[in-house]
């Protein structure tokens, strides 16, 4: 048996104003990994992003398949670029939202589809092959389903690889969220696709992340590992025992919060969580069989043998009658069903104890197809299990980005800055507490804690401050054009136009305040 094999599945959720804080813990994440030196090092295989944290993904599986010396870029990126200066343009040819989509764009499209460069060469934490998702919400055509953006990147795709302009596509569409950011069109197999941020229905990140690693982890003795960066996940106390950490045998996640609309990440999570409770207990139980149950090594109890290989054929036979399919050609498909999984589960690392006390090849077989069952009464079969861990703010320090209706991070650079360290400090607070066995020094990887800010108006600095009336105002002035009657009543509007746009700035500075999102 192979219980060797490591794969880390990161799965991050953004929400609007979560971007830095998850590109933060991203290069927090890709830097440790790049320090590990041990027998059995982890390879990151599996990202799934939404929302403002589909940038940062997609930038972190540029830099594990192409060159890892882009990590820095990332900091520069979210703490320095993408400034108010850049988004919030009052000239900008696009009005489909508050936000210059355009720089955002050619930003994009520049560190996630670049040129080559001499130091190219993959990530050493990069195993071959990377899977990466983005749930999208189709705004046109009109009635299309909930799909998700869904990319295999392995070492043939290099810099210069169209794969990468589509990436770059697809994360700008799932960073859209309507009314900051427009829309994005996309080229599908069924054509073209208007699409937008998918959090707001279909499957959540947990479930994509899930059918990923069910597409990857086709070899036995694999140790999953699944790193959870969301903003938006604790509220209230942390959960008992270890604060950021999430193990197959542990309680379920205690003190999650609803987030504001759209999916629930609090209860996608913590429907996770329940899960590999149920694997946990499935393998407890299988555990308890095989210690309990003497007849099960015995060569002369045949007929509990044959009782067991019975019920496993049944149940074998319902399960090709849903339509589950297995080597083409067998001549009976319930069995090669059967012997499959037999296979895999007589080699799966969770099932190890189980078969510790069982000496016979009769007695591992009848216990495998025991184990078979229970599966399918459980309907915990074949799923992914591991470590899921939660990397976010603890309630006490909530991050700057979302205030002001999500513009406090373009706004101020403090802000932005303050989120970025928080999801490294939420990361590293993670690594510490032997999240993925990682040597000790990579626990230690640098970055401050940052001190607590409170995000808002009374709190930014003069010119931010200035700089919003102008571009509010600016906005206003938009809108009042746009309703501008014509002949005297238009010289009349005109008149007080410059008190209307006074007031409507002001009205929507107040409106701003208290907005969190």
């Amino acid at each position: 048996m192979r219980g060797n094999v490591r794969k880390i599945a990161l799965i991050l959720g953004g929400g609007p104003g979560g971007g830095s804080y998850a590109a933060g813990a991203v290069v927090e994440l890709l830097t440790a990994l790049e320090r590990v030196r041990t027998a059995d090092p982890p390879t990151l295989d599996v990202i799934v992003a939404s929302s403002a944290a589909a940038l940062p993904a997609a930038v972190a599986a540029r830099a594990l398949v192409v060159n890892p010396g882009l990590v820095p870029w990332i900091q520069r990126t979210w703490v320095d670029a993408l400034d108010a200066g850049v988004l919030l343009d009052p000239g900008r040819p696009d009005r489909d939202g508050l936000l210059a989509s355009g720089a955002l764009h050619e930003l994009a499209h520049t560190l996630i589809a670049g040129d080559r460069a001499a130091d190219d060469r993959p990530s050493a934490r990069f195993g071959g092959s990377l899977q990466v998702a983005f749930p999208l919400t189709p705004v046109r055509p009109s009635g299309a389903p909930v799909r998700s953006a869904l990319f295999e990147l392995g070492t043939r795709h290099g810099a210069g690889d169209p794969v990468w302009s589509r990436l770059a596509t697809a994360a700008l569409a799932a960073s859209a969220t309507p009314g900051l950011l427009p829309p994005v069109r996309l080229q599908g197999r069924d054509g073209t696709l208007l699409a937008c941020d998918g959090e707001a229905g279909g499957d959540s990140l947990a479930a994509l992340a899930r059918a990923l690693t069910a597409r990857v982890d086709r070899s036995t003795g694999v140790r999953r590992e699944a790193v959870v960066v969301e903003p938006r996940l604790f509220a209230g106390s942390e959960p008992s025992g270890s604060a950021r950490s999430r193990t197959a045998g542990a309680g379920p996640l205690a003190s999650l919060v609803a987030a504001l609309g759209g999916t629930d990440p609090a209860a996608a999570w913590h429907e996770e969580a329940l899960r590999q409770d149920r694997i946990a207990a499935l393998a407890g139980l299988a555990e308890q069989i095989g210690e309990l149950s003497g007849d099960l090594d015995d060569p002369r109890a045949v007929a509990t043998g044959r009782r067991i290989g019975a019920l496993a054929e049944e149940v074998a036979d319902r399960r090709v009658a849903r339509g589950e399919t297995s080597r083409d050609g067998a001549a009976d498909p319930g069995l090669a069903v059967l012997d499959r999984d037999v296979e895999r589960i007589s080699d799966d690392p969770r099932y190890s104890a189980a078969f510790r006390g069982v000496e016979t090849r009769a007695g591992r077989t009848r216990l495998a197809k025991l184990i078979f069952i229970l599966e399918e009464a459980s309907g915990m079969g074949g799923q992914a299990s591991g470590r899921l861990h939660a990397v976010a703010p603890p309630a006490d320090r909530p991050l700057a980005g979302p205030a002001l209706g999500g513009l406090a991070g373009p706004l101020c650079r403090a802000w932005r800055s303050h989120d970025f360290e928080a999801g490294r400090r939420d990361l590293r607070r993670a690594l510490a507490e032997d999240m993925l066995d990682l040597p000790g020094e990579a626990a230690e990887a640098s970055g401050e804690d940052p001190a607590p800010v409170r995000a808002g108006l009374d709190t930014l600095p003069a010119d931010d401050r200035r700089r919003l009336d102008r571009f509010l105002e600016a906005e206003v002035d938009r809108w009042l054009e746009a309703v501008r009657p014509g002949g005297l009543a238009g010289t009349l509007f005109g008149l007080g136009r410059s008190g209307a746009r006074r007031r409507g700035a002001a009205h929507l500075r107040e409106a701003l305040a208290d907005l969190r999102i």
